[in-house]
C-alpha cells in the first residue's frame, strides 16, 4: 500500500529476486529509496536497460583491439566496447569496422573522439530474434 498498484507481471526468479514493474516515476523513485519491507532487508535497483545505453560506431580501423578502444574511450563514458566480426572462408575471424560501445549513462552521445578523429554514434538496434522451433 505504500508504493500502490504496480503493473502485471511482477514475479520472482530463479536466483531470489523480485522484478516489479512500476507505473510511474514517481512509484519508481519510492521503490528505489526502499531498504526494508516488513523484516526483511532489501535492495532496489534500476533495470539494466535503464543504466546503460548502448551505441555503434562504423568505420573503425580494424587494427585497434577492444582493451585499445576502451582505454580511449574510458574518459568519455564508454565501459564495454565489442567488436563486430563474421566467419570468413575456412573459419577464420574477419574483423569489421564497426564497434559496440556501452555507455554508462540513460543518452546517447552524437559523436565521440579517438586520437582527434570524431567518429558519430548512432543507437544500437539488436537484431530481431529468430524461432529455432520450425
Amino acid at each position: 500500500t505504500l508504493i500502490g498498484q504496480v503493473r502485471p507481471g511482477t514475479k520472482w526468479t530463479q536466483r531470489g529476486e523480485l522484478y516489479i514493474y512500476p507505473t510511474s516515476n514517481k512509484q519508481k523513485n519510492l521503490l528505489l529509496q526502499q531498504t526494508q519491507v516488513n523484516e526483511h532487508v532489501i535492495s532496489c535497483s534500476l533495470c539494466k536497460s535503464e543504466q546503460e545505453v548502448k551505441g555503434v560506431m562504423y568505420n573503425v580501423p580494424p587494427n585497434n583491439t577492444e582493451e585499445e578502444l576502451l582505454d580511449l574511450l574510458s574518459s568519455q563514458g564508454v565501459i564495454k566496447v565489442k567488436r563486430f566480426s563474421n566467419l570468413g572462408p575456412n573459419d577464420a575471424t574477419n574483423i569489421l569496422p564497426m564497434v559496440t560501445l556501452f555507455f554508462n549513462t540513460k543518452t546517447l552521445p552524437r559523436e565521440v573522439t579517438i586520437a582527434h578523429e570524431i567518429f558519430t554514434v548512432k543507437k544500437y538496434i539488436p537484431r530481431p530474434s529468430l524461432c529455432r522451433k520450425c
